[in-house]
């Protein structure tokens, strides 16, 4: 009976320790996360489903540059010329302002209104305002009335570019038609004629060659936005 005893401890001891190892498996079991499982995205990353997706970028980029409006040679000039005639107008504004072309008579033919108030003198403030304010206001009252967003309604993209052109074209006709007012000369400079002339050249091309050459300038003037281009944005106050 003692040996049937101690042989049935035995027996219950080793199914005890098997029911607490088969128990802490299951624990174990179900604390292990499960494997993930693979997805669109996961898959999409491997080496060979990266190569299929640039090449599938570089189709699309292909197929947006073959779907762009080519620009035609015609509204290029357009464009340029329009460019062009407004940076001209504005560095003769700076030339006309300093009277350079009264100070070297053979660049009046390459400087709009000759470079200089070429018109007979005022003999009055009265005649003054009388005869500049017209012209004035002929300048002045298309900044407030005819803005550049007024001008992208009509123009569409050429908004900009043909907002330019006007306010150009204005500022040209004033100083055509502006009259001075004959004051006497309260000042001179004290150097020589050659090289007043000589500074006031030389800085005015190099102004206009740093004006021409920044890719921000054909944003400002609207080439870039007329032409459908993209480049260096002008600075927005």
């Amino acid at each position: 009976s003692s040996s049937s005893a101690h042989s049935f401890f035995l027996e219950s001891a080793a199914a005890a320790r098997r029911s607490s190892s088969s128990s802490r498996t299951r624990m174990r079991t179900r604390r292990m996360p499960d494997a993930p499982k693979p997805s669109a995205s996961s898959s999409s990353s491997s080496p060979r489903n990266s190569t299929f997706s640039g090449r599938n970028t570089m189709s699309a980029r292909k197929s947006t540059n073959g779907t762009r409006k080519s620009v035609s040679p015609l509204s290029v000039f357009i464009a340029y010329s329009l460019a062009f005639y407004t940076m001209w107008v504005l560095l003769s504004t700076v030339a006309w302002i300093s009277h350079l072309g009264f100070r070297v008579p053979i660049l009046q033919p390459f400087i709009a209104a000759k470079g200089y108030p070429k018109n007979d003198s005022c003999r009055d403030v009265w005649e003054f305002f009388r005869e500049n304010i017209p012209t004035a206001l002929v300048f002045i009252l298309p900044h407030s009335l005819l803005t550049p967003r007024r001008f992208r309604r009509i123009f569409g993209r050429n908004g900009r570019l043909m907002y330019n052109f006007m306010a150009a074209v204005t500022l040209h006709v004033f100083l055509r038609a502006f009259k001075p007012l004959k004051s006497p000369i309260v000042m001179e400079l004290p150097i020589k004629k050659e090289i007043h002339n000589f500074t006031s050249i030389s800085m005015l091309l190099y102004a206009a060659y740093g004006f021409c050459k920044a890719p921000e300038t054909y944003d400002m003037l609207g080439v870039n936005s007329s032409l459908s281009r993209g480049g260096p944005r002008a600075p927005v106050n």
